[in-house]
């Protein structure tokens, strides 16, 4: 394992192109940007009468939906049973979506062998890179896909899962973010397939991003009983907000340009005995508003575009939960508010501007 003091070494003498990053950019039109968006929607279908739940992994391009995966739900199973789109890409004319049941290019769905689950995708050059999870032994692999080929990110405790949430290209060099670990786990980076750890135990990371030579990781410590946001900075902690709220707070995506540190997440307390959750942006450290229009919301990735700071995540209220982006804090709902009688149930996890 790297350590800490050899990753940021090594990191600081890389050549890193921010403008060829995975994610990275922000080259979209500032007159009529398009905005891609992947997440999950909920519906009820009705068949020869009969009326059952339906969980599609879902792409919105500029507010159109397109269902790309579905999973009924034929016994209340649990959300992870369901189909979900975690990521989105775009290179060139090509949009890439990744999720827990596949890997969609411009809407079609790929083949892969050795596949698993997909939780982040990015294109770089001629080369579509992929990671997430697969079992094996009984144990969770974290892994990435490059072009469709399976590589197993190895750490130094082969007896314990691990988890691959995030990658990001930068120049020749590949990052992964993740965690390893049950109950107790850690935030670990893997560069170019090498394993380092990154916080302490009770941390996970969710992102990664590489700008100017510095490597950002975002995700949460849980500490004190409480998670709080966090944030690594060529693995420096900083939590993002300053004191702990009594609900706990997660840091779920970084987006760094023109030297400012963009991290969304969410925050969380008790209010009246009712937990309410809140989507929170932060702009090196310090909390911006976002519109709250309703009991909850949560932020689950950021992407800047020129001027403009785009948030992708969701709305909740007692009877639906709507997909949602914010633009320079404004709400765009990507669902409407449905009764409780044709409930539905939407979230956008990922967003990227072209």
């Amino acid at each position: 394992m790297m350590s800490l003091k050899t990753f940021a070494t090594i990191t600081a003498g890389a050549t890193l192109a921010v403008l060829m990053a995975c994610g990275g950019g922000g080259g979209g039109s500032k007159s009529s940007p398009t905005v891609y968006v992947a997440g999950r929607c909920n519906y009820i279908e009705y068949n020869n009468d009969n009326a059952g739940w339906v969980h599609g992994a879902t792409q919105w391009i500029n507010g159109s939906r397109i269902i790309l995966d579905t999973r009924p739900d034929e016994s209340g199973g649990e959300p992870a049973d369901h189909a979900f789109a975690r990521s989105i890409f775009v290179s060139g004319n090509d949009v890439y979506v990744a999720g827990n049941t596949g890997l969609w290019k411009n809407g079609v769905k790929q083949t892969i062998s050795n596949p698993g689950e997909y939780t982040s995708v990015c294109a770089s050059g001629n080369s579509v890179y992929l990671v997430g999870t697969y079992t094996t032994s009984g144990r969770t692999r974290a892994a990435m896909w490059k072009d469709g080929i399976r590589t197993e990110l190895t750490t130094e405790e082969p007896n314990i899962d691990s988890y691959a949430d995030s990658v990001h290209v930068s120049g020749n060099d590949v990052y992964v973010a993740g965690y390893v670990g049950g109950g107790n786990t850690r935030a670990v980076l893997w560069i170019n397939g090498i394993y380092s750890q990154v916080g302490d135990y009770g941390t996970t990371g969710s992102s990664v991003f590489v700008s100017d030579s510095k490597v950002y990781v975002a995700g949460m410590h849980n500490t004190g009983g409480r998670s709080r946001a966090t944030l690594w900075t060529d693995g420096v902690q900083q939590y993002l907000n300053n004191e702990p709220s009594n609900g706990g707070s997660a840091a779920n995506s970084v987006y760094v340009s023109a030297g400012k540190v963009h991290v969304a997440g969410t925050e969380t307390w008790r209010e009246q005995n009712t937990s309410k959750t809140r989507a929170r942006l932060w702009i090196d450290g310090i909390s911006q508003d976002l519109e709250y229009a309703s009991d909850g919301s949560a932020a689950n990735s950021v992407y800047v575009s020129g001027d403009d700071v785009y948030v992708a995540g969701s709305e909740s209220a007692p009877n639906y939960q709507n997909a949602a982006y914010w633009k320079n804090g404004k709400m765009f709902r990507l669902t409407r508010n449905w009764t409780a009688s044709y409930s539905m149930g939407a979230d956008a996890f990922s967003i990227f501007i072209k």
